[in-house]
């Protein structure tokens, strides 16, 4: 290569890294997160602007940034540490990519610990129900979406938990129990005078427990050891569903307000109504019958 061209060459990176150190920090107008596993992708819409904007991008491994207008058509930016510099443009501009090895998995559980000074929306898959954030269960909409202000936030979430049934037999009654999770559920404990349910856990995976209200009604609070622990509830007219994370190895309690009466109790309150009956109704007709003896008595007979 000549002296000029080195010279021409030199002169253009001076122009360019000019114009482009001339910017300003882009308005952003949305951000959104969409989560399928490991695979992260991060679309920025950012306002239009009359000079360059730099753009700082999400930490992480950045992949296939792509830059387009409103109408599709591409825009031009220029990589600087730590974000992009988006020429000016009279339209919005769309910046997409992907996020390479921020989502961990650890066990059966997904996380991320994310941090972004900015609002963001995160959109899961639809087999995902619940996720935690920052230790706190959050229930996902139909739209599977959740809105994080500031935002940092620690993701966890899990899928493909394998569902097992069990059994309770009460009495003349039977309650199926439905248990979600990757952690193996041995045996499941319903202790009537407590109103409680009892399980052990390896700890670590989500765990979500179907039970009839009948057999155990809220409101509720769990247990994990001695200590309380946050859950999430969603109820039918017949069911609830109690979802949990529990951080170590230990015995889960579903603690209820009402439970299905003992059958014993049942019987004896049965017997006693019957018995309570029989001597008012006794009573009642001895009454009667030494009242018209009396009026019989006295020559007067009066039916009632």
């Amino acid at each position: 290569m000549s002296w000029w061209s080195n010279a021409a060459a030199a002169l253009l990176i001076l122009i360019v890294g000019t114009a482009y150190a001339q910017t300003e920090m882009a308005v952003q107008d949305t951000l959104t997160i969409h989560i399928l596993e490991e695979t992260v992708t991060v679309m920025h819409k950012v306002w239009a602007a009359d000079e360059p904007q730099h753009l700082h991008l999400i930490p992480g491994d950045v992949i296939g940034i792509t830059v387009r207008a409103g109408t599709g058509e591409p825009l031009d930016y220029h990589v600087v540490e730590g974000g992009i510099v988006i020429a000016a443009s009279p339209e919005d501009a769309y910046v997409s990519y992907e996020l390479d090895g921020v989502v961990q998995r650890v066990g059966t559980v997904w996380q991320w610990d994310f941090l972004y000074p900015r609002t963001t929306i995160f959109v899961f898959e639809h087999d995902i129900d619940t996720i935690y954030a920052n230790g706190q269960p959050v229930a996902l909409t139909d739209t599977n979406k959740v809105r994080c202000h500031g935002c940092q936030m620690n993701i966890q979430y899990t899928k493909d938990e394998p569902v097992r049934a069990h059994t309770i037999q009460w009495a003349n009654y039977t309650f199926n129990i439905l248990v979600r999770s990757h952690d193996t559920i041995q045996e499941i404990s319903f202790h009537q005078p407590t109103r409680s349910i009892e399980l052990d856990v390896d700890g670590g995976s989500f765990l979500t427990v179907q039970m009839p209200q009948r057999l155990l009604g809220g409101p509720y609070e769990v247990i994990l050891n001695d200590a309380k622990v946050w859950f999430h509830q969603k109820s039918n007219d017949t069911h609830t569903e109690i979802n949990v994370l529990p951080d170590e190895a230990g015995t889960i309690t579903i603690v209820g307000t009402t439970a299905i009466p003992e059958f014993g109790h049942v019987f004896l309150a049965t017997v006693l109504a019957t018995v309570l009956f029989i001597i008012l109704h006794k009573t009642h007709t001895n009454r009667n019958r030494t009242r018209l003896s009396g009026n019989y008595k006295a020559g007067i007979l009066f039916y009632s």
